[in-house]
């Protein structure tokens, strides 16, 4: 079965790390949009970019959620 993909916006805040790591648990494919945190190198691999207006979709592809 194919992972849904999510795009999460403000991804290294609280409110969205939690959601992402919980969407990771449950078996999501997660991006995320936000600042880099010198202390999170397993968040920051999920980082596709800062400002939604300059994010490569075509790069990024299909995004379910």
């Amino acid at each position: 079965m194919k992972k849904v993909k999510c795009l999460i916006t403000g991804g290294t805040g609280f409110i969205g790390y939690t959601l992402t790591k919980e969407l990771q648990k449950r078996g999501y494919e997660v991006l995320i949009t936000g600042r880099e945190n010198e202390n999170n190198n397993n968040i920051n691999s999920l980082i596709v970019g800062y400002d939604l207006s300059k994010l490569d979709w075509n790069a990024i592809g299909h995004i379910d959620l």
